[in-house]
């Protein structure tokens, strides 16, 4: 072979390597943004601005305090994940789509899903929780938060229990074993909490930080 011909090919090489990623990249998210029409509809919060508008300034707040990940999610809802989509055209923002589901026990989770999920194959995936009206709404799914957990996984997304510490959260809607099993579930990564970890109360901090034994989590071990 070639000495010359092996050199480039040893130095092509080396520069596609040098491009690669050096570790783990972390991204500043926002995982709970709420498209146009939430306001109004759940807090009687009037707007003068449009979805396409009310898009475009989330998308420009992000991009200035460097957010690049935004998650979009309504009660029951995906059609207000387009205007988002259409905003974060040629930016380095990634949206990811979604939707907030209220369990059978009433909880509310958020159900986040690949960027690249058409708002149709979302839509059939709010179908298969028993959500079929068109727009927002407060229905309850038939599904138990255990249930919604395993069924998105198997759906191809991830699950967020909202806002635990306050009404319709985790941590407010169960109680004794029944916390403890949904708590402890492989399927829950992560939760949403209203501030810092050291705000919490302390029986929920101690949940949160693994000190609790009765909650305690395992750690996949790497």
């Amino acid at each position: 072979m070639n000495n010359d011909n092996l050199t480039t090919r040893t130095d092509d090489r080396i520069a596609r390597a040098l491009k690669l990623p050096r570790g783990a990249e972390f991204h500043r998210c926002a995982l709970q943004v709420n498209p146009f029409g939430y306001g109004s509809k759940f807090r009687g919060q009037n707007s003068a601005i449009d979805a396409r508008m009310h898009a475009k300034s989330i998308v420009k707040k992000a991009v200035d305090i460097g957010i690049t990940v935004l998650a979009i999610t309504n009660h029951n809802d995906v059609s207000g994940i387009a205007p988002f989509r259409a905003a974060a055209a040629g930016s380095r923002i990634t949206i990811f789509p979604g939707f907030e589901l209220h369990t059978s026990e009433g909880i509310h989770i958020l159900c986040i899903y690949p960027s690249n999920t058409t708002e149709e194959k979302l839509g059939r995936f709010l179908g298969e929780f028993r959500i079929r009206e068109t727009g927002p709404s407060s229905k309850l799914s038939t599904q138990s938060f255990d249930e919604v957990l395993e069924n998105v996984r198997d759906q191809g997304g991830i699950t967020i229990a909202a806002h635990v510490t306050t009404d319709r959260g985790l941590f407010r809607v169960l109680d004794g074993q029944a916390r403890i099993n949904t708590w402890r579930d492989s399927n829950l990564l992560a939760i949403q909490i209203p501030g810092p970890v050291g705000d919490l109360p302390q029986n929920v901090r101690q949940i949160v930080e693994n000190k609790n034994p009765e909650y305690r989590r395992d750690h996949p071990v790497s």
